[in-house]
């Protein structure tokens, strides 16, 4: 398990294997839990270098949606 520090505190985090969604969960964090989609998807097209297109922000809408929809039907925390 990947581990963040917290307040002085280790908080374990599962690894995530969708790529995409761990470039989303990433960015997450490091703007305290809170962004909107439109600043999330911008900082994950300058992360890769290219830019903030229509089809990326369709990846990753589309991809973090499965990946809430996926948690849920498992009954497991969504992040």
């Amino acid at each position: 398990m990947e581990a963040q520090k917290t307040l002085g505190r280790v908080k374990a985090r599962p690894r995530i294997r969708d790529r995409v969604v761990a470039e989303i969960v990433e960015v997450l964090i490091e703007t305290a839990g809170s962004a909107h989609q439109d600043v999330v998807i911008q900082r994950i097209a300058s992360r890769r270098g290219e830019p903030a297109t229509d089809n990326l922000a369709q990846e990753v809408v589309g991809r973090f949606e499965a990946h809430l929809k996926a948690r849920r039907r498992r009954g497991s925390p969504l992040m």
